[in-house]
This record gives C-alpha cells, sequence and structure tokens, in this order.
C-alpha cells in the first residue's frame, strides 16, 4: 500500500506552499487569500526512493463560516486516512487557541505526525517554537517551503519517521474524466454519487471547487479518475489569482483528460457560455459528451422546447453524444457510463487510412 501523508494547519499557514514544494508541482493554488483550498488534495511525491501520496487540506479554524465544518470534516477524513500527519505552524506569528486545538485533536489519533514550523525566512519571529516545546513537543521541523530552506531535512524526518517503506510504483490508473462546466452545473454532486462520500463540498454558491480535484473510483469493474475541475464562468479576470488559475488549472484537466464530460444545468437551458467551452474544449481534440443535468426539474414537454432551441441546434453540439441525468437523484447513470464505454473504446481506436477514407 502507498504510503500517505496528511497536511494539516490553520488557514494560510504554508499548507499548499509546502504541497507544491513536495509533489514539485501547482497542484494546489497558492494565493494570501485564506481558506482557499476547501477539498483534499493528492499529489505525489518522491521521498528517499520512496513514493508517498501526498494529502493537502483546507485551513481549519474555529470561525463559523459557510464552509468552515465541512472544510474541518474533509480535513480530518484526510488525517484518518494518511499513515502520516504534518502539522503546519506559521513561525511569524504567535501560537493560536487553533494551532493548539489540532495539536491535541491529532495527538488524540494516535497516529505518527510532525510538527513543521513554516516562514523561518521572514524576519519576524515569533516564540511559537518555545512555547510548543514548553508544552513537550521537543521534535520540531523548521522550514521554509516557499524558499526550500529546510525541504530536505524535513523529507529526511518523513522517510525516517515510516517503520517500513514499501515501493510501490503503481500510479492510481484509470480513465481520466474531466467533469467541465459553468459554475453551479452539479459537478460536485455528480461526482460524489459515484464515489459514495461527500468527496467534494456541495453548495448553492456558484465556485465552491476551486481546485481541479482527482478522484478514483470503480464502476463495473472498470477504473475511473473523474477531475472536477472550477465552474469556467463567462469571464475570468487575470487580475484576480483566484479566478484565473481555476481557469488555467481547468484547461489543464481537460488536456490530461481522457474524455471530456460537460454538464449542462437543464433549467437554464443551453446559455453563450455553455457554447464557448464547448468550443474551447472542442479544440483539445479531446473526445466530448454532454450531460444535461437536473432534468427530473423539468416536464417532458419543457425537455422537448430545450432541444428545439437554437442554442441547442448549435454548431459547437453537433456530432457529440447528449444524455439526460439528474445528478442528485441518480437518473441516466446507466445510459451515461454506456456512452463513456463506447466512446473511449472508438477514442482508442486505430483506424487504417482505407477505412478513414470511408468516412
Amino acid at each position: 500500500m502507498l504510503n500517505s501523508i496528511a497536511i494539516i494547519g490553520r488557514p494560510n499557514v504554508g499548507k499548499s506552499t509546502l504541497f507544491n514544494k513536495l509533489t514539485q508541482s501547482r497542484n494546489a493554488i497558492v494565493s494570501d487569500f485564506s481558506g482557499l483550498t476547501k477539498d483534499r488534495n493528492f499529489g505525489y511525491a518522491s521521498i528517499k526512493n520512496q513514493k508517498y501520496l501526498i494529502i493537502d487540506t483546507g485551513g481549519i479554524t474555529s470561525e463559523v463560516n459557510e464552509f468552515s465544518n465541512e472544510i474541518k470534516e474533509q480535513a480530518f477524513l484526510a488525517a484518518e486516512e494518511s499513515n502520516l500527519i504534518m502539522l503546519i505552524i506559521d513561525s511569524s506569528e504567535e501560537l493560536t487557541s487553533d494551532d493548539l486545538n489540532l495539536f491535541q485533536t491529532i495527538r488524540k489519533l494516535n497516529k505518527e505526525f510532525l510538527v513543521v514550523i513554516n516562514k523561518i525566512d521572514i524576519k519576524k519571529q515569533s516564540s511559537a517554537k518555545d512555547d510548543l516545546m514548553q508544552k513537550g513537543v521537543s521534535d520540531i521541523i523548521e522550514i521554509s517551503a516557499e524558499h526550500s530552506k529546510g525541504i530536505k531535512d524535513l523529507q529526511t524526518k518523513i522517510s525516517k519517521q515510516f517503520d517500513q517503506l514499501v515501493e510501490n510504483d503503481d500510479e492510481i490508473k484509470g480513465t481520466k474524466i474531466a467533469v467541465i462546466g459553468r459554475p453551479n452545473a452539479g459537478k460536485s454532486t455528480f461526482i460524489n454519487q459515484f464515489t459514495k462520500q461527500n468527496r467534494l463540498i456541495v453548495s448553492n454558491i456558484p465556485g465552491t471547487t476551486i481546485d481541479s480535484i482527482h478522484v478514483p473510483f470503480s464502476f463495473a469493474e472498470k477504473d475511473y479518475i473523474f477531475i472536477d475541475t472550477a465552474g469556467i464562468r463567462k469571464k475570468y479576470k487575470q487580475s484576480h489569482a483566484v479566478e484565473y488559475f481555476s481557469y488555467v488549472r481547468a484547461m489543464h484537466s481537460v488536456d490530461e483528460s481522457d474524455i471530456v464530460l460537460m454538464l449542462i444545468d437543464a433549467t437554464n437551458g443551453v446559455v453563450d457560455q455553455d457554447l464557448r467551452i464547448l468550443n474551447l474544449v472542442r479544440s483539445y481534440g479531446k473526445p466530448v459528451i454532454v450531460a444535461l443535468n437536473k432534468i427530473d426539474e423539468l416536464s417532458k414537454k419543457s425537455i422537448l422546447q430545450l432541444i428545439e432551441t437554437k442554442k441547442f441546434q448549435n454548431s459547437a453540439l453537433n456530432n457529440l453524444h447528449v444524455v439526460k441525468i439528474s445528478a442528485l437523484h441518480k437518473h441516466g447513470f446507466k445510459k451515461l457510463f454506456n456512452k463513456i464505454l463506447r466512446v473511449n473504446k472508438l477514442a482508442k481506436t486505430n483506424f487504417s487510412t482505407g477505412r478513414l477514407n470511408k468516412l
């Protein structure tokens, strides 16, 4: 089994920066916006010739807001799933009650854990390390994730923390399906139905999903990976880091996928932004399936009227497989997966020149 490490801490202590440093990627969006990571984010790290699954989590805080309980639930689910927990502390700030509460909670989990003090490059240092040592924490790793200071020491400590390191070079395998669409089209609700747990935070607030989240699962004895992407807005502002990186990440997800599943909110009909997204996706040359979601909220007459609209007849939808579903009530899932299997098989088929000339 692949050893896994959960990165835990309050908001803005540098968890995602450390995640990116360990996995040598930009898999987690990094920003000064507090609470940017909502779901768990997964990535691989190679440390001392061993492969690890690194789990980035949302910032845990005592403040109550729309997502605080769900973020906490996701973070501790990651902690329970992991073999090692890293508690990240910001050295430029004094210890907070949130830091101490997290420390006490993690200790009660009876799991291997490391206390990592981050941001040691900042001139103004707090007494956080001394305060932790006074509370009996003697084994503390000091790093600057942003400037790569202490990262090698941390990697050495991680490798030593495991009693037995089991080499496992198996990547998570399966057909990659990028799930895209406008904000609030029902993408996360759809994915949660297949994974049998609230893997992704679901809210009526558009744009709840910020990162592109990889979710492996099996269906009918076949392996798949859903890539849940941020909802693509009508206009993204490059000056706004969250929206810009979310847009770029969605396009990267399309590029790495085998199939693209475009969810359209049937209650709103096909709008211009749906067509823009479809045209953009088709430029990547990926096979596309369109799922009309929330179909349970429409009458048969309304569905027929939707299909007959000019926008539904747009060239962006030409020759695409269209399936009607209800993510909330699991309607149309069997038919959808039959389409996915068929499209995936066709996409992998090599046609001879003679056969292509006959098409």
